[in-house]
């Protein structure tokens, strides 16, 4: 049982993914957002002993409104957990171990394995095989298992190399027992090339329906509309119509990693050195808040990056269900947001993650 503010949330998981849900009129957690937001759940919400409804903002007289007994209301929440349950990787002689994520910034000096992690879960689907070698050159990473919401993949061997022999781009081993039903995605920031662009005089160019979902998507983010076309993104505002890569290399960026997010609609997204976006400090906090709120409409499950910046105080500053993993040689330290937050006036956490032992 969960219990903040007056409101209480039990799950009966013999019934399917339902919780019983339950109020006082004067708590601050009312209705289905409310509720969601405690539990990090995506529902329908109904009142014990009616038809599901649609979802509530708030408590209300309308039709459909929760049982109320005793100045309490009741409800039942049917729906799915947004965020993942837990993550667990076993390498090396360790065993890390995340619960209830959202959002996780990874810490740690250079060289400690903070790609390594990332590239450890992104291979328990083998379609990132490619994207990691042509970031890398080689994979070999051997005797590690990936334990997502109690689905396993354990690599005896996964290893693959580049090759210059002609028609043969890649060689790959790859020895994994198991599956997991979600879609793994690891992105490399750093890896982005300005396009080799096709000529263009600007010329406006009309949205398909696809530019305009994907607008619709990063609206808050970017002024202007932004057109994919063949292998190149276009960028036009009013009267303007100039090549995405002419505004910067931060929005640039930032648009190709939000493209693939809504082209490929992975599950869980894994950034290697979220800095390398080159995003000003503050836009790289609306990022980070978007996709909280991107990860609350159930539309991505989690959502992991490693950073040498200050991009995990951004992170704690507008995701509540935040965890912070500081990988060290022989050890790591797992902190919720909470505990970040009330170390931040005398502790920088880049610092702490040099340390080879628990502060």
């Amino acid at each position: 049982m969960s219990v903040t503010d007056g409101a209480s949330v039990t799950e009966t998981p013999e019934r399917g993914s339902m919780w019983y849900a339950s109020a006082p009129f004067n708590s601050p957690i009312r209705g289905h957002h409310g509720f969601a937001s405690m539990l990090g759940v995506g529902a329908t919400l109904s009142a014990c002993g009616a038809s599901p409804s649609t979802l509530w903002a708030s408590l209300g007289f309308e039709a459909g409104s929760p049982v109320r007994k005793g100045g309490v209301a009741h409800y039942v929440i049917r729906g799915e957990k947004l965020v993942l349950n837990k993550l667990s990787v076993v390498y090396d002689n360790r065993f890390i171990s995340l619960e209830n994520i959202s959002t996780v910034a990874i810490l740690g000096d250079n060289g400690v394995g903070k790609t390594a992690f990332l590239e450890r879960i992104a291979l328990t689907n083998e379609d990132n095989i490619p994207t990691i070698l042509n970031t890398k050159g080689s994979i070999n990473y051997e005797n590690f298992s990936v334990n997502i919401d109690d689905e396993e993949v354990k690599c005896e061997h996964a290893k693959a190399d580049r090759t210059s022999v002609p028609l043969a781009f890649e060689t790959h081993y790859y020895d994994c027992k198991g599956s997991t039903k979600y879609k793994v995605m690891i992105i490399y920031p750093y890896t982005f090339r300005t396009m080799v662009h096709q000529p263009h005089y600007g010329i406006f160019v009309k949205p398909n329906d696809e530019n305009m979902k994907f607008n619709n998507m990063i609206k808050g983010l970017i002024d202007g509309t932004v057109i994919r076309v063949v292998d190149d993104f276009l960028y036009e505002n009013g009267d303007n119509v100039t090549y995405l890569d002419n505004l910067g290399r931060g929005i640039s960026n930032t648009v190709k990693l939000l493209w693939s997010v809504y082209y490929y609609k992975p599950d869980i997204l894994l950034i290697d050195d979220i800095e390398t976006l080159s995003l000003h400090p503050k836009r790289l906090q609306i990022l980070l808040k978007w996709f909280t709120e991107y990860i609350r409409d159930n539309k991505l499950k989690s959502m992991l990056f490693t950073t040498n910046s200050d991009a995990y105080v951004d992170l704690a500053e507008v995701d509540k269900g935040a965890k912070f993993l500081l990988l060290q040689k022989d050890n790591h330290i797992v902190m919720d947001r909470e505990e970040v937050l009330d170390r931040l006036d005398y502790e920088d956490l880049r610092y702490t993650a040099l340390k080879d032992e628990a502060p």
